[in-house]
């Protein structure tokens, strides 16, 4: 989602608005590294924990869009710009005066 090289499933709690939530778009493939037993590789680092394929922290950056830090456990947690625009849009949308009916 997003163009992003991450696939992350968020719900954020809001209160006084409610988000739209985005269509869920096809995955472009599977997430790379080490799962159940078997290497797979695709499109998406896995940007969490470390060891079996996981994301070093430079894709970790350049998959989230995120250069204002390199410290893995912060990557981890972060919410990628993308996600904040996408929220911060909506809110001013909905917050916005109604436009006076002429």
């Amino acid at each position: 989602m997003f163009g992003l090289g991450v696939i992350r499933h968020r719900k954020f709690e809001t209160s006084g608005w409610t988000p739209m939530q985005p269509p869920h778009i096809k995955h472009r493939g599977r997430v790379r590294g080490w799962r159940h037993g078997a290497y797979h590789d695709g499109p998406y680092i896995a940007a969490y924990g470390k060891g079996g394929g996981k994301g070093s922290v430079a894709e970790m950056q350049q998959a989230l869009g995120i250069d204002w830090t390199d410290i893995h456990d912060e990557l981890t947690e972060a919410i990628p710009p993308a996600y904040t625009r996408f929220l911060g849009e909506q809110l001013i949308t909905q917050l916005a005066p109604a436009a006076p009916a002429t």
